[in-house]
């Protein structure tokens, strides 16, 4: 895939913050329900996201989608608060405990004999 100059431009603001963001590219992943391989591929400009993903990942990182696209307008997403590091570290933190949850909830399921084990949904208070 060509990376034309407006592209080369996205995807050094797209790499500096998630830089900035202290947020590793498999909690991405994790928060955007995809892989840590397909937000490095993004990240190279091997494959462009859809404008649905860009969106996601701009609400994730509280970044202003016209200045990912455009390099102006100050970069934070004014419509929410910026997470601190503690609060985005307990986020992933939260995230991991719960697919650990999820798995060995399978994992029981299966170990009774369960052929199909129930998808359990976890639900968290918003503060």
């Amino acid at each position: 895939m060509k990376k034309t100059p407006k592209k080369i431009e996205i995807l050094k603001r797209l790499g500096e913050i998630l830089n900035e963001a202290h947020i590793s590219q498999a909690g991405i992943a994790r928060q955007m329900g995809t892989s840590p391989a397909l937000i490095s591929r993004w990240k190279k400009g091997d494959i462009t996201p859809s404008v649905e993903s860009y969106e996601k990942l701009c609400k994730i990182l509280n970044v202003d989608i016209n200045y990912l696209f455009t390099g102006t307008g100050g970069g934070q997403d004014t419509s929410s608060r910026t997470l601190t590091e503690d609060e985005s570290m307990y986020r992933i933190k939260y995230e991991q405990a719960q697919s650990r949850i999820i798995e060995l909830l399978d994992e029981n399921a299966f170990l009774k004999g369960e052929r199909t084990p129930k998808k359990v949904t976890l639900n968290r208070k918003e503060g």
